[in-house]
Protein backbone atom coordinates (compact mmCIF):
# COMPACT_ATOMS: atom_id res chain seq x y z
CA UNK A 1 0.00 0.00 0.00
CA UNK A 2 1.34 3.38 -1.06
CA UNK A 3 -0.21 5.88 1.13
CA UNK A 4 0.79 9.11 2.71
CA UNK A 5 -1.74 9.49 5.34
CA UNK A 6 -4.75 7.60 7.13
CA UNK A 7 -8.22 9.14 7.54
CA UNK A 8 -10.25 7.67 9.98
CA UNK A 9 -14.23 7.94 9.62
CA UNK A 10 -15.73 9.68 12.65
CA UNK A 11 -16.60 8.22 15.31
CA UNK A 12 -16.13 5.11 15.40
CA UNK A 13 -13.27 4.53 12.69
CA UNK A 14 -10.93 7.07 14.16
CA UNK A 15 -9.54 4.25 17.19
CA UNK A 16 -8.37 1.95 14.73
CA UNK A 17 -7.04 4.59 12.10
CA UNK A 18 -5.49 6.12 14.78
CA UNK A 19 -3.53 2.74 15.27
CA UNK A 20 -3.08 2.25 11.81
CA UNK A 21 -1.57 5.66 11.23
CA UNK A 22 1.03 4.83 14.31
CA UNK A 23 1.64 1.52 13.21
CA UNK A 24 2.53 2.79 9.71
CA UNK A 25 4.21 5.99 10.93
CA UNK A 26 1.83 7.96 8.48
CA UNK A 27 -0.29 11.17 9.58
CA UNK A 28 -3.81 10.89 10.81
CA UNK A 29 -7.15 12.72 9.00
CA UNK A 30 -10.26 12.52 10.81
CA UNK A 31 -13.27 12.97 8.54
CA UNK A 32 -16.55 14.00 10.24
CA UNK A 33 -19.25 13.04 7.47
CA UNK A 34 -22.38 14.93 7.93
CA UNK A 35 -26.03 13.94 7.54
CA UNK A 36 -27.54 18.00 7.84
CA UNK A 37 -25.23 19.06 4.74
CA UNK A 38 -27.74 16.70 2.73
CA UNK A 39 -25.94 15.12 0.72
CA UNK A 40 -23.27 17.63 0.17
CA UNK A 41 -20.42 15.25 2.05
CA UNK A 42 -18.76 16.05 5.61
CA UNK A 43 -15.62 17.98 6.60
CA UNK A 44 -11.98 17.20 8.12
CA UNK A 45 -11.27 18.61 11.11
CA UNK A 46 -8.35 20.98 11.08
CA UNK A 47 -7.03 20.07 14.31
CA UNK A 48 -5.19 17.07 12.16
CA UNK A 49 -3.50 16.70 8.58
CA UNK A 50 -5.00 17.53 5.61
CA UNK A 51 -5.48 15.12 2.74
CA UNK A 52 -4.59 17.73 0.23
CA UNK A 53 -1.97 16.56 -2.14
CA UNK A 54 -1.60 13.09 -0.35
CA UNK A 55 -3.08 9.87 -1.23
CA UNK A 56 -4.73 8.13 1.63
CA UNK A 57 -6.01 5.33 3.10
CA UNK A 58 -9.41 5.54 4.90
CA UNK A 59 -10.85 3.59 7.57
CA UNK A 60 -13.97 2.97 9.07
CA UNK A 61 -15.67 0.34 12.00
CA UNK A 62 -18.70 -1.13 9.26
CA UNK A 63 -19.74 -0.60 5.30
CA UNK A 64 -23.49 -1.22 5.45
CA UNK A 65 -24.60 0.77 2.07
CA UNK A 66 -21.10 2.10 1.19
CA UNK A 67 -22.79 5.80 1.64
CA UNK A 68 -20.43 7.02 3.90
CA UNK A 69 -17.20 5.96 2.48
CA UNK A 70 -18.13 7.27 -1.03
CA UNK A 71 -18.88 10.22 0.62
CA UNK A 72 -15.48 10.25 1.95
CA UNK A 73 -13.57 9.37 -0.57
CA UNK A 74 -15.92 12.34 -2.64
CA UNK A 75 -14.39 14.68 -0.38
CA UNK A 76 -10.89 13.29 -0.21
CA UNK A 77 -10.60 14.10 -4.31
CA UNK A 78 -12.66 17.36 -4.14
CA UNK A 79 -9.85 18.21 -1.28
CA UNK A 80 -7.10 17.30 -3.42
CA UNK A 81 -6.21 14.21 -2.69
CA UNK A 82 -5.96 10.10 -3.88
CA UNK A 83 -7.91 7.19 -2.33
CA UNK A 84 -6.09 4.66 -2.49
CA UNK A 85 -7.65 1.77 -0.71
CA UNK A 86 -10.59 1.94 2.18
CA UNK A 87 -10.28 -0.69 4.58
CA UNK A 88 -13.56 -1.74 7.28
CA UNK A 89 -13.61 -4.48 10.31
CA UNK A 90 -16.84 -5.88 8.91
CA UNK A 91 -18.24 -5.45 5.61
CA UNK A 92 -22.34 -6.13 4.99
CA UNK A 93 -22.28 -5.79 1.42
CA UNK A 94 -20.85 -7.86 -1.66
CA UNK A 95 -18.51 -4.89 -2.88
CA UNK A 96 -14.89 -4.88 -3.22
CA UNK A 97 -14.84 -1.64 -4.13
CA UNK A 98 -16.58 1.80 -3.59
CA UNK A 99 -16.39 4.63 -5.79
CA UNK A 100 -13.64 2.65 -8.00
CA UNK A 101 -11.63 2.57 -4.62
CA UNK A 102 -10.52 -0.95 -3.71
CA UNK A 103 -12.20 -2.08 -0.45
CA UNK A 104 -10.97 -4.56 2.46
CA UNK A 105 -12.19 -6.32 5.50
CA UNK A 106 -11.66 -8.42 8.43
CA UNK A 107 -15.11 -9.42 8.13
CA UNK A 108 -17.25 -10.20 5.71
CA UNK A 109 -20.97 -10.62 6.52
CA UNK A 110 -23.94 -11.41 4.38
CA UNK A 111 -27.56 -12.01 5.16
CA UNK A 112 -29.06 -15.95 4.11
Amino acid sequence: MDADSVVGVAINGIPLAALISEELGKELIVYRPSEERHGKGGAFSSNYASPQGKKVLIVDDVVSTGDTIKAAITDVHESGGTAVLAVVLVNKTAHDELAGVPLRALIRARSI
